[in-house]
């Protein structure tokens, strides 16, 4: 009896242990990234990832979006950025020109989008982008000349 009952507790430690790999498979895609360019040039802006919660993992980050340590790239004034990611998402989130560490302004994201102001200067901006795995938080900085 006592052999049985050994076999069988093998048996189900076997069963579980793959069940717990097939599902951590299914869960642990690994996070999506996401880029931005200027439309009409060859200008790629690489978006820095913020935060996030996926499946069973969470990182919030260390800093506001602004203290993201992230290289302005230099764009024209008046641009258009275009976000994309690497895999599509089941919803884009709203996109925020960061002032400071406590002051957005939210932007009309209708068409996944930034205008860039006319004015010169390095302007941040952060968007959040949602998948069935989790949600991705990403920082763009760029330098109006």
């Amino acid at each position: 009896m006592k052999i049985l009952l050994f076999h069988l507790w093998i048996c189900c430690c076997l069963f579980f242990s793959s069940c717990d790999s097939i599902f951590s498979n299914i869960h642990n895609k690994p996070l999506p990234t996401s880029t931005a360019h200027v439309e009409n040039t060859d200008i790629i802006i690489p978006a820095k990832l913020h935060t996030y919660r996926w499946g069973a993992e969470t990182d919030y980050g260390d800093s506001a979006a602004s203290d993201v340590d992230a290289q302005p790239i230099v764009v024209p004034p008046d641009s258009k950025i275009l976000i994309s990611f690497n895999r599509l998402p089941d919803k884009i989130g709203r996109i925020h020109q960061v002032l400071n560490e406590k002051d957005v302004i939210v932007l009309d994201n209708s068409k996944n989008e930034i205008l860039v102001p006319h004015a010169s200067g390095v302007h941040t901006y952060s968007y959040n982008a949602e998948w069935p795995e989790g949600n991705v938080a990403y920082v763009i900085k760029v330098e109006v000349k």
